[in-house]
């Protein structure tokens, strides 16, 4: 039993050498259903109204359809095209992954940083942001570095940002981040950024809860150094008995 379909199923055939099934229906959806495990792993949305013609050509590879809303649509199997895309990706991937290592390695952090951009992924991109602050002077190095970017780099970096801010674990990089780039880039600029409004409205409370946390640290270590100067002063006239005897 086959579940997916929101209105009457006008025709069924068998696709993929019998593996699987391949259904129309009065809603305008075409619907491949996998045989072996009941699942509906594609459902194809071109048509506006019925679909009453559904046949596919010998090889399984084609196949056409014919609807109530006066067209013909021939549709082509891409799935190994497909997989092979992915595969491609997954190579092309590895390989980014591989000369990211290979930069940190060399300490090219600008080329490491432009990279881990493109990749489009924030994890990667608070690796670089850590891998530099590491360094002695990495501060003003992650400046150096940060300020050579392109504007819509910049802007990624940004939008990463608000992401790690959001965890405290990460919060010092995102603040050396938003630090950098206050300094560095006029008002005027950061206006122009995309998304710029949004950032900063994500930004700001949880900048305040870091900002309250230290806060509290700070009294804390106040408080203990305080505790611990009394004990010490407490306890040097036994000292001093002690020493006398």
């Amino acid at each position: 039993t086959f579940e997916g379909h929101d209105a009457s199923v006008l025709k069924v055939i068998f696709v993929s050498g019998g593996g699987q099934v391949l259904s129309s229906g009065a809603d305008g959806l075409l619907k491949l259903w996998t045989i072996k495990n009941n699942e509906c792993v594609k459902t194809l949305d071109a048509h506006e109204d019925k679909v009453w013609g559904l046949h596919a050509n010998k090889k399984d590879d084609t196949v056409v359809t014919g609807s109530t809303d006066s067209r013909v649509l021939l549709w082509k199997d891409v799935t190994q095209a497909e997989l092979e895309e992915e595969q491609a990706k997954q190579e092309e991937q590895i390989l980014k992954d591989q000369e990211l290592a290979n930069l940190l390695h060399k300490k090219q952090f600008l080329k490491a940083l432009g990279l881990a951009i493109s990749l489009d992924r924030p994890h990667t991109v608070l690796t670089v942001v850590k891998a530099i602050l590491k360094e002695p002077g990495g501060k003003e190095d992650l400046a150096k570095n940060l300020t050579k970017l392109r504007k819509d780099q910049k802007e990624a970096v940004l939008k990463f940002s608000v992401t790690w801010n959001t965890n405290t674990r990460n919060c010092h990089e995102a603040q050396a981040v938003v630090e950098i780039l206050l300094k560095h880039e006029s008002p005027e600029d950061l206006l122009k950024y995309e998304g710029i409004k949004t950032a900063v409205e994500s930004l700001l409370p949880y900048t305040e809860r870091h900002y309250q946390r230290l806060g509290r640290l700070l009294q804390a270590s106040m408080f203990l150094d305080f505790m611990w100067q009394n004990m010490r002063l407490a306890e040097a006239p036994r000292w001093d008995e002690d020493m006398e005897t």
